[in-house]
């Protein structure tokens, strides 16, 4: 008995085994797009995974983000060509708005200011000079030409003096001259004129104990105008002149990795006036943004700011969670669920998408139930 029930318990564990292999056999043989469309229902799903949304309709936008820092420019350090220098006279202070060619600071220029006076003195006596013997020197070569015409004798001794005495005076004019250009410049190294319209943000202090090399930064001018900027290869989201929205935010102290207040965004607009690659042949681009409004704002701090722009968009249509929607380079398909629970595959049409939701253009109709693994509470638009 033992030996017939054996056998009837081996024939059967057999049937099992090859009924599993043709089964596998027909699973290895079935496409991969009827896998992928039967896989949810015929083969045994947790549901607890999955829940339903109802079709909805609404608007659809696609949107790019980028997110910018704000800066005010370097702007300029400025520094004496002179060593050693002991600045003598400030005529600005930090915060002081400043036009490009103001005069900034000067350092002992007392002696510089004495010496070229007299020597502009002397070049002006010398300069008239060089016109009372030329002039002279012109009247007696008419003279000599006039009395050599008639045959008469003439005494080139005048003539030669007045030719002596412009030989003399041109010298001078040219030492005199060379020494005020040289004096020029060096008043030039002792004094500091901005270099362009902006606002003073530093400005030295010198003592007989601490002077100024020529690598010391003696003033600083700041860009008047702050600005936001982002690095970007979206250029084409971005154009010159354009008004833009402007999110930002600051960040908040944090206690126990908790933020101690709500995080709260405000909105500001800003103006592209700058689109330029970062480097030569780049395809980045630095992108910079002024204030439109609130332009004496200090943005500076912890500040997080983004430019959100609509690239597409689609007005009261149909839509569900994009996490509802298989897709394939042939098709589009949902899981639909009916009244009496029976889940079936529906093809549709898709449109306008973002990360959450997307828009259904055919196929579905308003109210219909679709299976996602999104919580159907979400309901972004």
């Amino acid at each position: 008995m033992r030996s017939k029930s054996g056998k009837k318990l081996r024939l059967i564990f057999t049937g099992l085994i090859l009924s599993a292999s043709v089964l596998l056999s027909a699973c290895s043989l079935a496409s991969k797009s009827e896998l992928n469309r039967k896989a949810p229902i015929a083969q045994s799903v947790n549901y607890d995974f999955f829940s339903t949304f109802e079709v909805a309709k609404g608007d659809v936008f696609k949107t790019e983000t980028e997110y910018l820092n704000y800066a005010r420019s370097a702007g300029s350090s400025l520094k004496f060509k002179k060593n050693n220098a002991l600045i003598t006279n400030t005529y600005v202070a930090v915060g002081d708005t400043v036009k490009e060619g103001d005069l900034l600071l000067e350092c002992g220029t007392t002696e510089l200011t004495d010496k070229i006076e007299r020597l502009e003195s002397e070049v002006s006596r010398y300069e008239s000079e060089v016109s009372y013997y030329t002039s002279m020197a012109e009247i007696e070569a008419k003279r000599k030409k006039i009395s050599t015409a008639y045959g008469r004798a003439y005494d080139t001794s005048k003539y030669d003096e007045y030719l002596s005495s412009l030989e003399l005076a041109k010298n001078q004019l040219a030492v005199s001259q060379t020494e005020l250009d040289n004096a020029m410049e060096e008043l030039d190294g002792c004094r500091i004129y901005a270099d362009m319209d902006g606002v003073i943000s530093y400005v030295a202090k010198t003592s007989d104990r601490r002077r100024l090399s020529n690598n010391d930064t003696a003033v600083t001018i700041t860009d008047q105008q702050p600005y936001f900027t982002c690095s970007t290869k979206n250029v084409r989201l971005f154009k010159l002149g354009e008004v833009y929205d402007l999110v930002y935010f600051f960040a908040v102290n944090t206690r126990r990795g908790q933020a101690e207040k709500e995080i709260e965004k405000e909105t500001v607009k800003v103006k592209c006036i700058s689109v330029e690659p970062v480097r030569e042949n780049s395809n980045t681009y630095e992108i910079r943004f002024t204030l439109e409004e609130d332009k004496d704002k200090d943005f500076s701090g912890d500040l997080s700011a983004s430019i959100t722009i609509i690239i597409d968009e689609a007005r009261d249509v149909l839509y569900v969670p994009k996490t509802a929607v298989i897709q394939s380079e042939e098709e589009a398909i949902v899981y639909v669920q009916k009244d009496n629970g029976e889940r079936v595959i529906k093809e549709v049409e898709t449109g306008v998408y973002n990360t959450d939701i997307i828009e259904i253009k055919s196929g579905l109709e308003l109210g219909e139930t679709v299976l996602t693994n999104r919580d159907s509470s979400e309901k972004d638009q």
